[in-house]
């Protein structure tokens, strides 16, 4: 492996995830490189995060999730509720102006996401034609930039075989240790580890299925702070079919995995599990909406309650987030989305350029 290869991988670790000249830490301990294999990973799991340094704060993000009674199966949007409008308002509008469209189409506004001026409006809706005729309504009021019913999001997922060519005799075997090998991985973490050069804390966001408690590379945890029994902890992933897949597990405990994972247990190891006791993940259980027929992966997440889990992460300190999600498929009908989406990472960009999307 060429040493510049490894180099620069040392880098992207360190400036992504903590390293020196980073804020977000204090900085006042070190990897122990006389550590066997170096510090284990203490990785914790939250919705909400202290911050530990003075950051703009995103504003609020309150919203409600549709009603499971008020869904309706349409031919443009999939699977939506009928009684819900979403818009997204000019720059410079707020909720007196939200208040104004809601009366317009006989609603009112539930939630928000102040921060790019999305907000939601029920309606007394029960068809696709109340809801075609909201929409329209809602578009033709001033300062009203888009508007759409709210939308589910699918989970966007891979197989998670290869989580880190360490200790698990698996990546002995054929081409499974090959990507961590191409980005130079193991002699990244070995660098830094012999080094003793100083690391800092950092906190990454996870927003997915919830983690679940049969893992045995997350601390060993059966239990995670911020996370109740409810938000999905121990529900398996399974495929359009409801055979179960991803190892047994789901897909968001196998995203904290390839992040966070023990490299010290006789198991996986996680991209970024060489900060030891330095890093803390935060994972946002948002997939607990109901599954189109159409869908290629079992569970949805309702864009509102992303949005939000997003704003609470970001507000929490994570400085990089995941998100193994999006539409059902390309197509014209996810044109507001896509605004929504376009705006609020911009927006993000703005306030946060230190906040990296995955």
């Amino acid at each position: 492996m060429p040493r510049h290869r490894s180099l620069g991988v040392l880098i992207v670790i360190l400036s992504l995830l903590g390293g020196a000249g980073c804020s977000g830490g204090d900085g006042d301990a070190t990897v122990d490189p006389a550590a066997p294999g170096g510090s284990a990973t203490s990785t914790t799991a939250s919705s909400e995060v202290t911050p530990t340094t003075s950051v703009p704060d995103l504003g609020a993000a309150e919203t409600v999730a549709p009603d499971d009674a008020t869904l309706i199966a349409t031919p443009t949007w999939g699977v939506v509720p009928a009684n819900r409008v979403d818009v997204l308002l000019g720059a410079g509008l707020g909720r007196a102006d939200a208040e104004a469209v809601a009366s317009a189409v006989g609603g009112s506004v539930v939630g928000s996401v102040e921060l790019i001026g999305l907000f939601q409006i029920e309606t007394m809706g029960t068809s696709e034609a109340d809801l075609v005729a909201a929409i329209d309504i809602a578009t033709s009021q001033p300062g009203v930039q888009s508007a759409g019913p709210e939308t589910q999001l699918v989970q966007k997922q891979s197989e998670c075989t290869s989580t880190g060519p360490f200790a698990d005799p698996h990546y002995a075997e054929g081409d499974n240790a090959r990507p961590y090998d191409v980005i130079g991985l193991k002699n990244a973490h070995d660098i830094i580890r012999a080094s003793g050069i100083e690391t800092k804390k950092v906190k990454i966001g996870v927003t997915d299925t919830g983690l679940m408690a049969a893992s045995t590379e997350i601390d060993g945890s059966s239990s995670v702070a911020g996370l109740k029994p409810t938000d999905g902890i121990g529900v398996m992933s399974v495929d359009k079919n409801g055979v179960p897949d991803m190892g047994g597990l789901n897909h968001g405990t196998c995203v904290t995995h390839v992040i966070a994972a023990d490299g010290n247990n006789g198991g996986v190891a996680g991209v970024a599990s060489v900060l030891g006791e330095k890093l803390e993940v935060a994972v946002s259980d948002v997939f607990d909406g109901p599954v189109p027929p159409d869908a290629e992966f079992g569970g949805t997440a309702w864009g509102g309650r992303t949005l939000a889990s997003l704003v609470a992460q970001i507000n929490g300190g994570a400085k990089v987030i995941n998100m193994s999600l999006g539409p059902i498929k390309p197509e014209a009908a996810n044109a507001h989305n896509n605004e929504v989406y376009r705006r609020f990472f911009a927006k993000v960009h703005e306030l946060r350029p230190d906040v990296v999307f995955v």
